[in-house]
């Protein structure tokens, strides 16, 4: 028998070398059967994920529903309870105060100041600013307080023409 490397023989050497190869291919089967399972598992993860986050979109979307839905119900109520009143000239910014304190005489007779006047005087002693609140879709706010001889029918009859075209509270004296 002939001797050829490192103590080996021919056929020794070619057997060794078979095992070396056949080893080397097996494993890089292996290691390839091994990268396309670490793909599969690496792809079903990215599945899991985006499907994780679809889930958790469309979870905001049927929250972001229902919460629209709540407010669009909840603006429904609130059309049914606004007031219909329309507002006073001093919550719109065209008047500071009351238009006018009034004493009243009897149930068509007024005093502002000195000046003793009936409702259709009055109203027209105003004109300019009831025309700018018929514009500007308000209503002035005035006082009164009962003169020293009127009687009750009379006050009442008397506020009633002032409510008629403003908002009017009463004044217990002057």
């Amino acid at each position: 028998m002939r001797e050829g490397i490192v103590g080996f023989t021919l056929g020794e050497l070619g057997i060794l070398i078979s095992f070396l190869l056949l080893f080397v291919v097996a494993d890089q089967r292996r290691s390839s059967t091994t990268v396309s399972v670490e793909r599969t598992d690496s792809l079903e993860g990215q599945l899991d994920r985006a499907k994780d986050s679809v889930n958790v979109e469309v979870a905001r979307a049927n929250l972001l529903q229902r919460n629209l839905a709540l407010a669009e119900d909840s603006l429904e109520i609130l059309r049914g309870k606004r007031s219909a009143q329309t507002p006073s000239c001093r919550e719109v910014g065209v008047a500071v105060g009351f238009l006018f304190s009034v004493e009243v005489l009897s149930a068509d007779l007024y005093r502002i100041a000195s000046d003793t006047m009936n409702y259709g005087q009055l109203l027209s002693r105003f004109s300019e600013p009831l025309s700018r609140a018929e514009r500007e879709n308000c209503v002035h706010q005035v006082t009164s307080y009962a003169g020293p001889d009127i009687s009750g029918g009379a006050m009442v009859e008397a506020q009633r023409r002032l409510e008629a075209d403003f908002y009017h509270s009463v004044r217990s004296v002057r």
